[in-house]
């Protein structure tokens, strides 16, 4: 005979705040399935650790940094509220195509978003450009106060972190910190971009002078 669970409600306990808590509960296992389904069976951190593990072939895939680190942003949707902490995007660039093991880069672009929140919590916001940088390749940058302790030695001791930095590297990109004033720094994460930048619109030419002015 199956085991049913029980719904009554606990000693004490209003018949409306059962009906919140299997509310709150059916949420919770709800939110839980979405996530799983979003990162898979392994976590991004497992996926890196066998990876170098293996040291696997990299599979050359087409694809577009701003959307994998946009995708990223929303699986850390429910760990902002969580923390208190806003993530915003304040520069997307339309097209930041790249070519990239599309698996590895998703799980370096899921770990480094978790470390951008965990290492930037402090200011309660993280700031996100997605754009080329001053050589042309696509550009992922996060930004916040940190504390300084925060940053000693976070890319050679975090593993996640510098597994992260390990797949970037192999293609050709780098995942770098850089520090600003008062306690302001970025993590930042480039590819080389796989086309050239937009052209630039064509100016109007300049209209004829009038004769005889």
């Amino acid at each position: 005979m199956s085991e049913e669970t029980s719904t009554a409600a606990p000693e004490g306990e209003s018949t409306g705040g059962m009906a919140r808590r299997i509310l709150k509960d059916s949420g919770r296992y709800l939110l839980e399935g979405v996530k799983a389904a979003l990162v898979g069976s392994r976590t991004s951190t497992e996926q890196l650790v066998a990876w170098r593990q293996t040291q696997r072939p990299l599979a050359s895939d087409a694809c577009d940094l701003g959307q994998t680190v946009k995708s990223a942003m929303s699986r850390r949707t429910s760990t902002c509220a969580e923390r208190g902490v806003d993530l915003l995007l304040e520069a997307d660039s339309p097209m930041l195509p790249i070519v990239a093991d599309s698996l590895l880069l998703e799980a370096a672009a899921d770990v480094t978003v978790e470390v951008a929140l965990t290492v930037f919590e402090r200011g309660r916001v993280v700031r996100v450009w997605l754009e080329r940088d001053h050589v042309g390749r696509a550009c992922a940058a996060f930004a916040g106060r940190a504390h300084d302790d925060a940053l000693e030695g976070l890319l050679a001791e975090a593993e996640p972190l510098w597994l992260a930095r390990a797949v970037v590297s192999v293609q050709g990109g780098d995942l770098w910190i850089e520090r600003g004033e008062e306690g302001e720094a970025s993590l930042r994460l480039a590819l080389p971009a796989s086309e050239p930048p937009p052209a630039a619109p064509a100016s109007d030419p300049p209209a004829a002078p009038t004769p005889g002015a």
